[in-house]
């Protein structure tokens, strides 16, 4: 978030909407993943080149199974669960692929309970 902020900062763009991670890969079975943290930005023409910060065009609607979680954004693997389980019992193929959308800034609100976030799963084709 510290890259992202500096960025972001340094060359005057503008934050639209909220936080989110995307998660590239679930690995379950070595209880792994890789990831991108991302702030959705105003649409530019170019933006600026730099060595850590990565700029990703948009995210394309596709179809996924949804949780809303609500609590410590540490622990939101529980909907990730949760939406496997549902998957496995209601016989759906999901990607090992997540989409968390964060709808509360840990560091102005201190009450875990408020917060609140969208865990997206997609389905395999």
């Amino acid at each position: 978030i510290y890259f992202l902020d500096k960025y972001i900062t340094k060359y005057h763009i503008k934050k639209e909407g909220y936080p989110f991670m995307n998660i590239t890969n679930w690995n379950k079975q070595n209880n792994s993943v890789a990831a991108e943290f991302c702030f959705p930005v105003e649409t530019m023409n170019e933006f600026p080149a730099d060595s850590i910060v990565k700029i990703k065009q948009n995210i394309k609607a596709i179809p996924v199974l949804k949780a809303v979680y609500h609590g410590n954004y540490r622990y939101t693997d529980r909907a990730w669960f949760a939406l496997d389980n549902y998957a496995k019992q209601h016989n759906i193929k999901l990607e090992n692929k997540i989409l968390e959308i964060y709808y509360n800034d840990p560091h102005n609100d201190a009450n875990e309970l408020r917060w609140k976030a969208e865990i997206f799963i997609p389905l395999k084709n």
